[in-house]
């Protein structure tokens, strides 16, 4: 179940690629409200969690 500050902290939102590597590659991203950037793979402050659909940005959110 998703807490409700989870769901205040967090916005799915669709990640822009410039790579022309990824151009027919949706990937999905949870928005820190707070600290405004995307949420980070831990362990690499560089690097954005991405998610290839929706529903599994959505299931990564409910488990936060």
């Amino acid at each position: 179940m998703t807490s409700t500050l989870s769901r205040k902290r967090y916005e799915i939102r669709l990640i822009g690629s410039r790579s022309p590597h990824f151009l027919l590659l949706e990937s999905w991203g949870l928005w820190d409200r707070d600290r405004h950037r995307y949420l980070r793979v831990h362990g690499a402050s560089d690097r954005i969690r991405r998610f290839y659909s929706r529903a599994a940005a959505e299931a990564h959110l409910r488990s936060l």
